[in-house]
């Protein structure tokens, strides 16, 4: 890149004549009239800090009280045309259950219904294979009161979960349900 000095300018003075520049100042504008600019700064960053207190001091947004956020109508799987997501499982027709182990692994998913509540709850256990090792299993429930997760069956309501595997109902009393499982 070439420069060519021009010995009576200051170093980065401009040296055009209707050019660029001249387009840039055209496009610029003109000041408003009556308008008082921001004092103490100077350049772009006192125009900008100006006009940033300047907004700051005109617009405020305060909330009072608490915002209240209510739900009404609230889905139950299962329950009329109650569709939640995009995709609704097919669910072979659900079968009384007595809560012994049930073989659910050619299912990808599992819902419980509980129709009579139990007297005490059950907690849900699975195993791979059917042996002796049953766990624990977490899982959803959607009732009336909405969607939560859980670990035991206490109320009446649909609890889904994740098939594949041995299911078993333990340390509960009474209560009815069925089963079914979905693909």
């Amino acid at each position: 890149m070439a420069y060519i000095e021009t010995p009576n300018l200051a170093p980065n003075a401009a040296q055009e004549n209707g050019g660029n520049l001249a387009a840039l100042v055209s496009v610029q504008g003109t000041g408003g009239t009556g308008i008082s600019p921001p004092s103490g700064g100077s350049g772009i960053l006192g125009f900008l800090s100006g006009i940033y207190s300047r907004l700051a001091s005109t617009l405020s947004v305060t909330v009072t009280g608490t915002p209240t956020v209510s739900v009404t109508n609230n889905p139950v799987l299962g329950a009329g045309n109650n569709n939640i997501g995009v995709v609704t499982p097919y669910y072979l027709a659900p079968i009384q259950w007595d809560g012994t182990a049930y073989d659910m692994r050619q299912y990808s998913s599992v819902l419980i219904t509980c129709t009579v509540a139990p007297i005490t709850s059950y907690q849900l256990s699975v195993s791979p294979d059917n042996n002796s090792n049953f766990i624990p299993q977490s899982f959803i429930i959607n009732n009336s009161s909405g969607i939560t997760t859980t670990t035991t069956i206490s109320g009446v309501g649909t609890y889904s979960l994740s098939g594949r595997q041995f299911i078993k109902l333990t340390g509960g009393t009474g209560g009815t349900f069925q089963i079914a499982g979905g693909e």
